[in-house]
């Protein structure tokens, strides 16, 4: 780990001359494992000199007390922590469609457990997702907004080759948004 962190650091301060970094703990499920493993992951990149906190990306699904806990640890160390939620829709209906294993129930029991604690949050949401129209993302967002996020990432749907939805692609059922789409006055 210590030189993907090297290596970030050193990219990103050439392009803008940053001297302190957050530790971006980003693909994949990042509160998946013991506290122990979390907390020796987590430690080894808040040792580097100018890490001045982390960024935890995780599921809704995939946050227990624990993990919250060690994430309150940290802030009240000093460092800058945020928790950052995958919940890609407020819909469940399009949640189950695509496969994700949550709802947004597992999403607001997430927030609130996190800002309880004082851990900013911030929500990704996807555009494009199968069956869903700009007013889907409208009311996502205001969903999002009403639970008190910190933060919000708005992604284009990425097809991974190999999935269902990669599947429904070739055979014609499912259409991306097209670069028109993502250039007309802004959806959200």
């Amino acid at each position: 780990m210590a030189s993907q962190l090297a290596s970030g650091r050193r990219a990103i301060a050439r392009r803008t001359r940053a001297r302190c970094f957050i530790a971006y703990f980003q693909a994949y499920t990042n509160t998946y494992a013991s506290v122990q493993q979390l907390d020796a992951l987590y430690r080894e990149a808040l040792s580097e000199p100018d890490v001045i906190g982390l960024a935890v990306g995780t599921r809704p699904d995939c946050v227990p007390d624990a993990v919250l806990d060690l994430l309150a640890g940290y802030r009240e160390e000093g460092l800058e922590v945020w928790l950052e939620l995958g919940l890609q829709s407020a819909f469940d209906e399009t949640l189950a469609r695509v496969n994700r294993g949550h709802g947004l129930a597992e999403c607001r029991t997430a927030v609130v457990a996190a800002r309880r604690r004082g851990i900013p949050v911030c929500a990704h949401l996807i555009l494009g997702l199968p069956g869903e129209s700009d007013a889907h993302y409208h009311s996502s967002l205001d969903t999002v907004l009403a639970l008190g996020v910190d933060g919000l990432k708005l992604h284009p749907l990425h097809v991974v080759k190999g999935t269902q939805l990669a599947n429904q692609w070739r055979r014609g059922e499912y259409s991306p948004l097209g670069m028109g789409d993502y250039l007309r006055s802004p959806p959200i």
